[in-house]
C-alpha cells in the first residue's frame, strides 16, 4: 500500500501508512523526534503479522519494518506495550496454542526479538477436568519491572467463563501473585487493564449477551482487591469498556461504549470514588453516534481529553455510519464540557490512541474508505491546543 501524506486545514496534519492488509495500531509511544507505532496487520488472504513503524515529526516518510515473529501463524495479540523509548513487549500465541499460556516477545528498535519470555503454566489455576485457561489481556509495566495479566478459566463443554484471575509476573515471567477478579457471565472482549499512580491497577470487563453489566475492580500493588463495582451500561447488545483513567482524590474514570436506542452508540463516562462508589454517570452521543476509545488526563487544567469517532445517526440500522475523528473534553468530575469533530484522512476514521507531544497531541488509529475495510491503513495525526473543545 502506498504512503500518503495529507494536510487538512491548518489545525490537523499527519500521515497515513500501512501494508497491503488491514493495519491496526496496538501500541504507540511519543518520541522526541516523532512516534513509534506497533501495527497488527491482517492479510486479506489470511494470516497475521506485526510491523514497527517509526513516524518522524519532520514530514519525512514513515519507516516500516516487519517484526521477526518467533511463532508460526500468530494470532491477535492480547497485549502490547512499551517498556521504554527503545523497547516494547508483545504477547503472542499461535492459532494452535491460543488456549495455552504462550510467550512474551521483547523487541528493541530492531526487528529481531531481543528476548523471549515463556509464560509458565506452573503457578496458574490448574483447570484439570474443568476446562482450559486462556489469556485475556497483558500489560507491560513501566521500566521493564514485569507484567500484569488476566486469564479466564473456561468450562470444557460450554466455554462459559468459570472464573477470572489477575496475575503479576516479574520481568522473567515468573508469577509473583494471583488474585481472583469478582465477575460473572460469559465474556467476549479482552479485559481492559490499566496501571494506577499508587502502583496498583484497575481491571475492566464487559459481559456480552443478555446483560449490559460492566465490571470494574481495583487492586493494590500486592494484588489485594480494594473495591469492585458493577455498572449498568443500559445497552441492548453492544457494550464495552474502552479505557480506564486515574481521577482526582484517588478516583477512577471508566470510559465505555453502549448501544442505546436500537444500535445508536453512546459514549459512557463513569466516575468512581476512592471506594469504588459510582458518583457520576454521563452519556453523550455526539452527532448521533459516539465511541471514545482512549483518553488522557489534562494535568495543567484538570479534566480529561478523550478521542474516538462520531457519526450522524442513520435510520437504517444495518447501514454503515461515516466515522469522523472527535475530541471530547470532560471536567474533573466526568461531565462533558464539549466535543470537536476533526477532518479525517478517510471516510471511516477510528482514532485508537491519544498522546501528548510537546505543546500538542498525537492521534493514532486506523482509517479506510467504503468497501475497503480489509485494506485499512494506520494514521498519525498531529493536533494542537486549539483543537481542544471549548467549555459549553
Amino acid at each position: 500500500m502506498h504512503i500518503l501524506f495529507s494536510i487538512a486545514l491548518t489545525l490537523l496534519q499527519g500521515v497515513t501508512f500501512g501494508t497491503d492488509g488491514r493495519d491496526v495500531p496496538v501500541s504507540v509511544i511519543a518520541l522526541d523526534d516523532g512516534c513509534a507505532v506497533v501495527l497488527q496487520c491482517a492479510d486479506p488472504a489470511g494470516g497475521m503479522s506485526y510491523v514497527l513503524a517509526l513516524v518522524p515529526f519532520d514530514g519525512s516518510e514513515p519507516v516500516l519494518a516487519p517484526l521477526d515473529i518467533d511463532i508460526d501463524d500468530p494470532t491477535w495479540t492480547r497485549g502490547c506495550g512499551w517498556l521504554s523509548d527503545d523497547s516494547f513487549a508483545l504477547q503472542l500465541s499461535s492459532w494452535e496454542t491460543v488456549r495455552e499460556f504462550s510467550e512474551i516477545q521483547i523487541y528493541s528498535r530492531d526487528t529481531d526479538p531481543a528476548d523471549i519470555i515463556w509464560i509458565p503454566e506452573e503457578g496458574y489455576l490448574d483447570a484439570g477436568d474443568l476446562g482450559y485457561s486462556e489469556i485475556s489481556s497483558m500489560l507491560p509495566l513501566a521500566g521493564g519491572s514485569g507484567y500484569l495479566m488476566t486469564a479466564d478459566l473456561h468450562d470444557a463443554d460450554s466455554d462459559d467463563v468459570l472464573s477470572k484471575d489477575l496475575f503479576r509476573l516479574d520481568s522473567h515471567g515468573d508469577t509473583l501473585w494471583v488474585s481472583e477478579i469478582p465477575v460473572e457471565g460469559w465474556w467476549m472482549n479482552p479485559d481492559v487493564l490499566r496501571s494506577m499512580p499508587d502502583g496498583g491497577c484497575v481491571v475492566g470487563s464487559d459481559e456480552d449477551g443478555f446483560s449490559s453489566t460492566l465490571f470494574v475492580s481495583r487492586f493494590d500493588r500486592a494484588g489485594d482487591i480494594q473495591w469492585s463495582a458493577e455498572v449498568d451500561a443500559r445497552g441492548e447488545m453492544t457494550h464495552s469498556v474502552q479505557d480506564i483513567l486515574p481521577a482526582r482524590d484517588d478516583g477512577t474514570l471508566l470510559v465505555g461504549t453502549t448501544d442505546m436506542f436500537r444500535m445508536q452508540y453512546h459514549g459512557l463516562f463513569v466516575m468512581l470514588d476512592a471506594r469504588g462508589n459510582i458518583v457520576k454517570e454521563t452519556l453523550e452521543y455526539g452527532m448521533g453516534h459516539l465511541v471514545c476509545n482512549s483518553g488522557i488526563p489534562l494535568e495543567d487544567r484538570g479534566g480529561f481529553l478523550l478521542t474516538g469517532w462520531t457519526g450522524e445517526k442513520n435510520e437504517e440500522m444495518m447501514h454503515s455510519v461515516d466515522m469522523d475523528p472527535v475530541l471530547v473534553l470532560l471536567d474533573p468530575f466526568g461531565n462533558v464540557m464539549g466535543w470537536n469533530v476533526l477532518p479525517g484522512p478517510a471516510e471511516y476514521t477510528d482514532p485508537l490512541f491519544i498522546l501528548e507531544a510537546g505543546d500538542g497531541f498525537i492521534l493514532v488509529g486506523s482509517c479506510w474508505d467504503e468497501d475497503d475495510y480489509y485494506t485499512a491503513d494506520a494514521f498519525v495525526e498531529f493536533i494542537d491546543q486549539r483543537d481542544i473543545p471549548e467549555d459549553r
